[in-house]
């Protein structure tokens, strides 16, 4: 089986010069690369990249070094692919699936499919939240086309299935998807308790953590609208504390400002020695943040927060976690056993925040609904104040929560699963005629994603480069070009968005003149798209290699 992901930017390149850009939407997309392209059902994962990482080629052994496995290498199991050639290369009469990162992003992959698409070629959608707009009409747009046989959502609990199949009732297409639940993973490669005599006091002070007490630990993004409301997490944290318990914070500040709120709380409820708040972590030091702490603590609040990757990464590591009982947490935190599930209270929702969040940023409406979601207090403060004082009760449901992610969270099972929705994906589309196909092909032309630059640009210049009584001739700079007497020096992204056999064929031609009509007759000549004929020229004559010779201003 083929995987194919189509990326708009390249994440492991990305990510990892700060921490600070590392979300659970990149680590769980990152997870995903690794675990597809090892998986032994697959026979290659395709990345379809932008014009502008395929021109990072340099890096892509490092990225082949972070995704494969050392027995994988050399076996054809990670190809870098240019997505300007998916209309080629999906030509092919493969099958494939395409595995698509987020809901928003599936009527873009959609479009790619029914458009270009010979063979069955499914869509698996992974999902990160709801509520965003920019998702809900995705939904919209999906529920008003014909399904397609294999298409589907993996929703990454039981309560965002729940979530996506009301979003899908609400548009009166409860049947336009079919959604299913498969936890999301997480890498756990460096994520075990800690071994025999390890040395908990200086995990501590290398983290500028007090050595002695206990410590409640949240990680994560800090935010009052996408994630957890800290603020009254502080207030839980002042009614269950002893005087030598400490609430430790530790991720990247959304709002510059928001650490400082958070500590005028923590003075206010005279619990301001006792608050500490640190920097994002890196990866590799996730694990021994997790092991200088005595338990997690996840005030989950959010729409924008679909699974808590951090409850598994806690579990795996053996603590327990205190939680909201909220979306994804309600499926890894067993209440009692691995942690404790606080009451939550669904907000209120006002008529007009749904007919007016398109009018909203998304950082608005998560933070109205936030903030007006309801965690009982006095459950979370009892919880914590049992953890803190019972040093017995946190080893029990540590060894209970690795236990139960070692039952249920693996990464190898959870895969396994997602393989096997794939597989049933993929049967699900062969079964579709041709004829059904070429219908979604042709409707492309109605709801794709093509944007007519075209047309939107050629009111803005002179006239336009190419076209009928407009011929090209190869200039002195060309010239000295073709015969190697000076490199192209191409912008990287245009380097690699024209086959080279374009512009050198382009450059001999034109010694001679090449006119409209051998323009259109080179692209037959070299079997390639008129789209890289028409790229190449534009890219030449840019640079000064061709030169334009119309027969009238407006030609």
């Amino acid at each position: 089986m083929r995987v194919a992901v189509v990326l708009p930017y390249l994440p492991v390149l990305d990510h990892r010069a700060s921490p600070n850009t590392i979300s659970g939407a990149v680590i769980a997309l990152d997870v995903s690369l690794r675990m597809l392209a090892n998986h032994p059902d697959v026979e290659t994962l395709e990345l379809y990249l932008a014009p502008r990482d395929m021109a990072m080629s340099a890096g892509f052994r490092e990225v082949a070094e972070s995704i494969l496995e050392p027995t994988n290498f050399g076996r054809g199991k990670l190809e870098f692919l240019p997505a300007l050639a998916i209309p080629e290369l999906w030509a092919d009469g493969r099958e494939r699936v395409i595995h698509t990162d987020d809901v928003h992003l599936m009527i873009r992959d959609r479009h790619l499919r029914d458009r270009y698409a010979a063979a069955a070629m499914p869509i698996v959608c992974d999902t990160h939240c709801l509520g965003h707009a920019t998702l809900t009409e995705s939904l919209r747009q999906l529920c008003a086309l014909p399904s397609a046989p294999g298409d589907r959502i993996l929703a990454a609990s039981t309560a965002a299935q729940a979530g996506f199949r009301n979003t899908l009732a609400e548009f009166d297409q409860p049947d336009a998807l079919p959604v299913e639940a498969i936890a999301r993973s997480i890498d756990d490669r460096s994520l075990a308790p800690p071994p025999d005599g390890f040395d908990v006091a200086a995990a501590r002070r290398a983290f500028g953590l007090p050595e002695q007490g206990s410590i409640a630990l949240f990680l994560g993004r800090m935010t009052p609208s996408t994630k957890g409301d800290l603020a009254q997490l502080i207030v839980h944290f002042a009614a269950a504390a002893g005087p030598s318990d400490h609430l430790a914070l530790v991720g990247y500040q959304e709002l510059p400002t928001y650490g400082e709120q958070l500590m005028r709380v923590a003075s206010a409820e005279g619990v301001a020695d006792r608050v500490h708040i640190l920097p994002t972590v890196r990866s590799d030091r996730k694990c021994a943040l997790y092991h200088a702490a005595d338990f997690v603590v996840f005030p989950a609040d959010s729409l924008n927060e679909v699974f808590g990757q951090v409850t598994l990464e806690a579990m795996a590591c053996g603590l327990p976690v205190v939680g909201t009982d909220w979306d994804g947490l309600k499926d890894t935190i067993a209440d009692g056993v691995t942690g404790y599930r606080v009451p939550t209270y669904v907000p209120p929702v006002p008529i007009r925040l749904e007919e007016m969040a398109y009018a909203f940023d998304v950082q608005t409406t998560m933070l109205l609904m936030a903030q007006t979601t309801v965690i009982d207090g006095a459950v979370m403060a009892d919880r914590m104040r049992r953890l803190f004082r019972d040093a017995a009760l946190r080893q029990q449901m540590g060894r209970a929560a690795r236990q139960a992610f070692e039952a249920q969270f693996d990464p190898l099972r959870l895969y396994d699963l997602r393989i096997a929705q794939m597989r049933r994906a993929l049967e699900d589309a062969r079964g579709e005629t041709a004829e059904l196909r070429a219908a979604r092909r042709a409707r492309t032309e109605r709801y794709g994603q093509r944007v007519p630059l075209r047309r939107q640009a050629e009111s803005y210049g002179t006239a336009t480069l190419v076209g009928p009584g407009v011929t090209f001739r190869t200039t002195a700079r060309g010239e000295s070009a073709r015969h190697g007497h000076r490199d192209l020096a191409l912008l990287g992204e245009l380097a690699v968005s024209v086959p080279p056999v374009v512009l050198a064929t382009l450059l001999d031609r034109a010694a001679k003149g090449l006119d409209h009509g051998e323009l259109l007759a080179l692209a037959e000549d070299l079997m390639v798209s008129g789209d890289f004929i028409a790229l190449g020229v534009g890219v030449l004559a840019k640079n000064g290699l061709l030169e334009r010779m119309g027969t009238s201003a407006s030609a």
